[in-house]
């Protein structure tokens, strides 16, 4: 405590002393340590608590479960005998997904680009043999390649037994345009066709060998995420964690839940993931530690929506350990 100097160097506390001796008054007491905070009473209520979790952890996933670049030997893309008849070798590669969430459905855009090298050839209008139109030529190239972007749809459902089911749908891709131009043949009698005219071919048999395959990949993340979440086992833990007693600062006293139902909802907000947990029962508050009591089994995943109570945020519900 700072001391304020009077004269002669006595302090102000031993100078109101000297004057209480000569007037005769007591000097005052001592100032008593403060006690405990009274306890809040015991209250039933719809406990919630936020989790936020970063898309972009989402989209490292689904990044390091996708090739980057992909190598297509060279192949038949027409179907037999077709004619035009197009024989062509691709490389494929992408860029960063970019993920939304809208609270059931993570929505991934993959964005591709190709180039291609392919021969092309006609059948002659007046019988006889093929006529070639292409060599070796390009589809696109590494710097101005021909792009492709897929629309993938990752549905979640959480079932009221506590079970994560993850599955994927493809929307049909979207291709840009045809490289400009057009093929020729050579020679007296000269017949051309435009590049756009080949481009229905190209794209359904790229189609038919990428999206199978990124589609699988996807499907292997969602078997990893359901098996990687273990959502039950998770819900039992935070359940057994909210009987616990919890400390309420300095002064010894404990709050205690004793939970009776539960609700776990989840919704997209600006590049994030919110996990909302919501827990109906009686919260009650004590002077000193209290037993832990045996928590029930876990009930049932329902709405928070339908839980009864008034509603009370609450910062540490449960443990990001228990959680994560």
């Amino acid at each position: 405590m700072l001391s304020w100097a009077c004269g002669g160097g006595q302090t102000a506390e031993s100078a109101a002393a000297a004057s209480a001796q000569t007037t005769g008054a007591e000097a005052p007491a001592p100032a008593a340590p403060s006690g405990p905070p009274p306890l809040p009473a015991a209250r039933d209520a719809t406990f919630t608590q936020q989790v936020h979790l970063p898309l972009q952890l989402l989209a490292a996933a689904i990044n390091a479960q996708l090739p980057e670049r992909e190598t297509q030997p060279r192949s038949l893309l027409t179907r037999q005998n077709a004619s035009p008849a197009i024989e062509a070798s691709f490389e494929v590669w992408r860029d960063a997904v970019h993920v939304q969430f809208d609270g059931e459905t993570v929505h991934v855009e993959v964005p591709l680009r190709y180039a291609a090298k392919f021969d092309a050839r006609l059948k002659n209008p007046f019988g006889g043999k093929w006529l070639n139109v292409a060599r070796d030529a390009d589809w696109g190239t590494e710097g101005e390649p021909q792009h492709m972007l897929l629309r993938l749809h990752m549905h979640v459902e959480i079932t009221p037994q506590w079970e994560l089911h993850v599955h994927t749908d493809v929307d049909a891709p979207e291709h840009g345009p045809a490289p400009a131009g057009e093929l020729c043949t050579r020679g007296m009698f000269k017949l051309c066709v435009t590049n756009e005219t080949f481009a229905p071919e190209v794209r359904r048999r790229l189609d038919a060998e990428i999206v199978p395959r990124i589609r699988g990949e996807l499907e292997q993340l969602d078997r990893k995420i359901e098996e990687a979440v273990r959502l039950r086992q998770r819900a039992e833990r935070v359940w057994r964690e909210l009987n616990a007693p919890r400390a309420l600062g300095e002064h010894d006293q404990y709050s205690v839940l004793m939970p009776e139902q539960v609700g776990l909802e989840l919704r997209g907000a600006e590049e994030e993931i919110v996990v909302e947990a919501a827990v109906y029962g009686k919260m009650t508050y004590h002077q000193g530690r209290p037993e832990s009591g045996e928590a029930p089994a876990l009930p049932d995943r329902r709405a928070i929506s339908e839980l009864p109570g008034e509603r009370a945020q609450e910062s540490s519900l449960f443990s990001l350990d228990a959680v994560m």
